[in-house]
């Protein structure tokens, strides 16, 4: 289960504030701070860069130089479908469906293009009492997910931030600085938050993860560019390890 996902990571490059930070015309998101590129370098693999291309605020495609992108589909201004390709090949969907409330389902279909009887599918539904969000998953293919596999609680504030996912017996704590994600203005972004059981509207700066009794912590340490919005990173892994990330605007 894709369930954490990290916006930290890359390089130390020089960027420069009057290049980088595009907030004007309709091709730079019509006034929008969004992010348009993202390098990361971790320990003994090679750098990645994360090129993001938008219509207005909303994503179209993002696209990696290690061979897998996305494409995203929106209804109005909510994501409604996310499609992942590896090398051309469609690796996984993801379908979300929205209540009045706010995220309602999330489904991710995963293909296996050399061996088709291994597809399989992934169901979350959320419900929401207060600053609480209650995930329900559900296991199954193509046509249904109706086998439960678990659940899971998200402690989320009123800005979006996730504090606490419990799943099973794994309960993960997050602290936050108090400055802008570099995914904050996109359009619809919370759902992926949510499916994600990790992120906000702030960035993430500690991660604690208790599993059974035997914890684990990370830090995340940021620069940040003169409107609050990030723009390096450095994630330092329990064992040392460090992950760079420079981001571009």
């Amino acid at each position: 289960m894709k369930k954490i996902l990290l916006f930290i990571t890359v390089v130390a490059l020089t960027v420069s504030c009057s290049d980088d930070l595009e907030t004007g015309g309709p091709g730079n998101g019509g006034g929008y701070v969004l992010l348009k590129k993202k390098v990361v370098t971790a320990p003994g693999v090679a750098a990645v860069t994360t090129q993001y291309n938008y219509d207005g605020n909303k994503l179209t495609t993002v696209t990696h130089s290690n061979g897998t992108n996305e494409a995203y589909t929106y209804t109005n201004n909510y994501i409604t479908e996310i499609k992942h390709y590896q090398n051309g090949s469609l690796k996984e969907k993801e379908v979300f469906t929205y209540d009045e409330v706010g995220l309602a389902t999330h489904i991710s279909y995963f293909y296996d293009v050399a061996n088709p009887g291994n597809n399989h599918a992934l169901k979350y539904t959320y419900t929401y009492t207060g600053g609480t969000v209650t995930v329900t998953k559900f296991s199954g293919d193509e046509s249904g997910q109706t086998t439960p596999a678990g659940t899971a609680t998200l402690s989320v504030t009123v800005n979006g931030n996730i504090t606490k996912s419990v799943n099973g017996t794994t309960t993960i704590n997050y602290g936050f600085d108090t400055k802008s994600s570099p995914m904050r203005e996109i359009a619809g972004y919370q759902a992926i938050t949510l499916a994600a059981f990790e992120g906000g509207a702030n960035n993430i700066t500690t991660i604690q993860v208790n599993n059974s009794g035997n914890i684990v912590n990370t830090l995340t340490t940021y620069t940040y560019n003169p409107i609050d919005s990030p723009l390096t990173s450095n994630y330092t892994a329990a064992n040392g390890g460090i992950t760079s990330t420079v981001y571009s605007y």
